[in-house]
């Protein structure tokens, strides 16, 4: 069976790039620090998620039992489909509504 990884990436790029815009659109109207605590938030997720991740030891205090499962099924694969794209869209989103020259405040 040959497994391509094309609609996974289409699907993060598509989630990334709506993040992306949301969060433009609004941290042009938000105040620095807001938008400095939304980044913060999202970063802090994505460290989380990149711990689990690639620490293996983190997940085995839990177990086999069924709260592994639980916090596999429930945070892990959640988060690296939905979560991961939608973390770095809303960074990136948020960089470029902070730094982008709003054509109002030209004058």
């Amino acid at each position: 069976m040959d497994i391509s990884m094309e609609p996974i990436a289409v699907f993060w790029t598509f989630l990334a790039v709506i993040a992306a815009w949301g969060s433009m659109h609004f941290s042009m109207r938000d105040p620095r620090s807001i938008s400095w605590t939304k980044i913060a938030f999202a970063a802090a997720l994505l460290v989380c998620f990149g711990v689990a991740q690639w620490q293996p030891r983190v997940l085995q205090v839990l177990g086999e039992g069924i709260l592994a499962h639980l916090v596999g099924l429930l945070f892990f694969w959640p988060m690296l489909m939905i979560g991961a794209p939608l973390c770095i869209g809303s960074i990136l989103g948020t960089l470029i509504g902070m730094y982008r020259i709003r054509s109002h405040d030209v004058s």
